[in-house]
């Protein structure tokens, strides 16, 4: 598991005045890009743990800016063996509510192949670091499974993004 960084408030580059019609050259833009980097908003790859699935990690990278992560993963022949969930780079903070009713971290987007057919979930904490994914459906908040949102086959794909703030 990776090592948290702490607060970066050093290494940023001077304010700039801009005026009114200026060329904004490709350069300019590595400020931004240069401000980022000393708050740690790089990504960097990790390689999750699955549960209640296996999938090809086609992506799975985080973002740090001192204790906030920033996630974003995609997966692809996702084979679903139970209820669905991924774990976190980081420990969160013990203030997320776990459970049925628990603290919503991001969004999750599965793709059906067979249909073109697209179910959004929530990415939703359960313990201090594993988040499940969970869809709404007419009849309440399910857990994603082999049969949920639909019966899951080959080329099937997941999209997950999420934020939370870690211990």
């Amino acid at each position: 598991m990776p090592t948290p960084i702490g607060d970066a408030t050093d290494n940023w580059v001077a304010p700039r005045t801009w005026t009114t019609s200026e060329f904004v050259a490709a350069g300019d833009f590595n400020e931004a890009r240069d401000d980022f980097n000393a708050m740690g908003l790089k990504w960097k790859k990790f390689t999750p743990s699955l549960a209640g699935f296996s999938a090809i990690i086609s992506r799975s990278v985080y973002a740090q800016a001192g204790r906030y992560i920033i996630v974003s993963m995609h997966f692809n022949s996702v084979t679903p063996t139970g209820f669905m969930g991924i774990a976190c780079p980081f420990t969160s903070h013990s203030a997320y509510v776990g459970g049925a009713g628990g603290d919503v971290l991001g969004k999750a987007l599965a793709y059906d192949s067979s249909t073109g057919a697209f179910s959004l979930g929530a990415v939703i904490f359960n313990t201090g670091s594993h988040g499940d994914i969970v869809f709404q459906s007419a009849t309440g908040v399910a857990t994603w499974n082999a049969a949920a949102p639909f019966t899951w086959a080959t080329g099937d794909s997941l999209s997950i993004k999420y934020r939370y703030e870690a211990a």
